[in-house]
């Protein structure tokens, strides 16, 4: 059995998690539902359950603020809301499943189910998963998830060529498929990516230092494996040559 809290502002959402999860999670033992986020920090802290479902936008802590009150992360997340754009934010806290409201039935057993099957990994707390990542050294590489208007799209990191900043956007290009235009600056990106094998060249240009295929001393560019050339800025190719060098 999951021993499960839930936490999220709206009565109504508690409710129908706890009304959907008696009928058709026989997985879940629910061991409190909580609509005040201090009193479910405090519950959640005291209680040590395996799963946890939580909103995101609520007063006085969000979602994430809880999660890092709760550090180290040793239960399994899911999250639920309203809102699709924490997605990216939501998978950097190792979440097992991001429900967006109105939940359906359908997609609660799914999440469940993976939170029954998924194993606690050993020595490694599940909120420091991402960030001690490296999908080299991997069978599995870890995928980051975009967010569109249709859905959500998840992506190897190590697919990830290279990203360019087009104003407010960035694209991201990939070694197997068409780019990606995302509605996140090259900041956020990077932000994201935020492993050794990223380097930022230029002010608009964020390569993956592992799918450079060639570096163009006179023009300053470097060649990607899909072929694009990539500018790297004047004041930093020294800094650039060291990296790739040593």
């Amino acid at each position: 059995m999951l021993r499960t809290i839930l936490l999220d502002d709206e009565p109504q959402s508690v409710a129908l998690l706890k009304h959907l999860a008696a009928h058709h999670c026989p997985e879940v033992e629910i061991i409190g539902a909580y609509t005040d986020s201090l009193e479910g920090l405090a519950a959640i802290r005291h209680n040590q359950p395996d799963l946890v479902f939580l909103d995101i936008e609520m007063p006085k802590l969000n979602g994430f603020e809880v999660l890092n009150q709760c550090r180290p992360v040793n239960f399994k997340i899911i999250f639920t809301t309203a809102y699709n754009q924490y997605a990216v934010r939501a998978f950097k806290y190792s979440a097992l499943d991001y429900l967006l409201k109105p939940i359906s039935e359908e997609d609660l057993v799914a999440a469940v189910k993976k939170a029954a099957q998924s194993q606690v990994l050993p020595e490694i707390r599940q909120y420091d998963v991402l960030q001690q990542f490296n999908p080299l050294r991997q069978t599995q590489p870890q995928k980051m998830v975009i967010p569109t208007l249709e859905g959500l799209i998840f992506i190897e990191i190590t697919d990830i060529v290279h990203c360019d900043s087009d104003g407010s956007y960035t694209r991201i290009w990939l070694s197997n498929s068409d780019p990606l235009l995302v509605s996140k600056s090259l900041k956020e990106v990077e932000e994201m990516l935020h492993f050794d094998f990223f380097y930022r060249a230029h002010h608009s240009h964020l390569i993956n230092l592992h799918h450079i295929k060639k570096f163009v001393r006179a023009d300053g560019d470097v060649l990607m494996s899909n072929g694009r050339s990539v500018p790297v800025a004047r004041s930093k190719r020294q800094e650039f040559i060291d990296i790739v060098t040593r």
